[in-house]
């Protein structure tokens, strides 16, 4: 596989595990916990907000090798963890729109994928084989997630 093809393949497979979108972030955001369903979809698109730097740092590279690719995984599974923790750290409120909790659900089982292309690739297979072999079951978490999280109003998060 050409190493353009390959920058492909990864670029795809961040938009399939989609995460949130906006600035940078160090950690979960706490909160004494929004009373409404509208605030807490107001604060869980700002806690979102905070990895959109990172996310787009990570969509830009472009991966030429083994090692590279290994990086990528590494680093988008940690910052997709990240995020999920940014959001679970806010308590939901009894009128909390539907479908978050399955959007997380997805969200966390692309990041387990992301770290299971590394473990494969670490344990000896060829890393592009492993790459197109995960991408597949990214698309078919990550684009249901987006959808269960735009759903619920989570745009920071769906994107």
């Amino acid at each position: 596989m050409r190493p353009r093809a390959v920058a492909a393949l990864l670029v795809i497979a961040a938009a399939a595990a989609s995460g949130c979108g906006g600035d940078d972030a160090s950690g979960p955001v706490t909160t004494a916990g929004p009373a409404t369903g509208a605030e807490y979809v107001n604060a869980v698109n700002a806690a979102c907000r905070r990895f959109g730097t990172e996310k787009a740092n990570l969509r830009a590279l472009v991966p030429k090798d083994r090692d590279d690719v290994l990086d990528w995984l590494s680093r988008s599974s940690a910052m997709l963890d990240r995020e999920i923790a940014a959001v679970r750290a806010i308590p939901a409120p009894e009128d909390a729109p539907r479908g978050v909790e399955r959007g997380l659900k997805g969200l966390e089982r692309a990041s387990a994928l992301f770290s299971q292309a590394h473990a494969g690739i670490t344990s000896g297979r060829e890393w592009k084989a492993e790459v197109a072999r995960v991408l597949p079951r990214l698309r078919a978490v990550g684009t249901p997630a987006g959808k269960a999280l735009g759903g619920a109003g989570l745009v920071e998060c769906a994107t």
